[in-house]
């Protein structure tokens, strides 16, 4: 009996160290986390690093991050002065697609987390697919599409309704571009479905192709 008291003894003092040791380092931990903004917004090329201010209770630390954000300090504790920097968003010379990414700054808790949406501008169209108006029905919300040919088959105030060649498919396009009935236009934007369900394209430029 002596000799399991000599073992179970430091073992058990062992165990409460332990436990000790862990309720501190949790203590250290932030309980809550906040951010000076939700999100920032960086130009393709020669981007400018942004500073923002992050508040907590202890201790934040950063989740993973993309290579091309990069943020300093990565963990800090209550009133911390963060700055947040993007590498210019080129591709083989020409400037890429538009890029997002979110930076978190947590605590303890899945609550305690405080997010940051990065966004980069870039050119949405390279690399974009051309699409017919009997396509674009059916693609996902979201995507951004250039029509080269579609005729216009009604007017509204906010844009108007276009067609396909055959007739077969039509979809609302919001545009400030003056058309009238029976022109080709060729389009760029993106599709967009509305409280209906119904599908249209908010567009970026329109560009006559022919009148009539």
């Amino acid at each position: 009996m002596k000799f399991t008291n000599k073992i179970f003894m430091p073992a058990l003092c062992l165990m409460v160290a332990l436990l000790c040791g862990c309720s501190k380092e949790e203590d250290n931990v932030a309980r809550a986390v906040l951010a000076s903004t939700s999100s920032l917004t960086f130009s393709a090329q020669n981007p400018t690093e942004k500073i923002i201010t992050v508040y907590s209770d202890a201790e934040w630390y950063m989740e993973e991050i993309p290579e091309w954000v990069t943020v300093t300090p990565a963990t800090g504790s209550g009133t911390t002065e963060v700055t947040i920097s993007v590498s210019e968003n080129m591709r083989d010379g020409s400037i890429d697609n538009p890029r997002e990414a979110t930076v978190v700054f947590r605590g303890s808790t899945l609550s305690s987390r405080a997010e940051v949406k990065v966004s980069q501008d870039g050119d949405k169209y390279r690399d974009c697919k051309e699409y017919s108006v009997s396509d674009v029905v059916s693609l996902e919300d979201g995507t951004v599409v250039i029509v080269p040919g579609a005729y216009v088959s009604a007017v509204t105030t906010g844009g108007c309704i276009v067609t396909s060649a055959s007739f077969d498919s039509n979809i609302y396009i919001e545009t400030s571009e003056n058309v009238e009935v029976g022109d080709e236009v060729y389009i760029m934007g993106t599709k967009e479905s509305d409280t209906y369900k119904l599908s249209n394209i908010i567009c970026d430029k329109v560009t006559v192709l022919s009148k009539g």
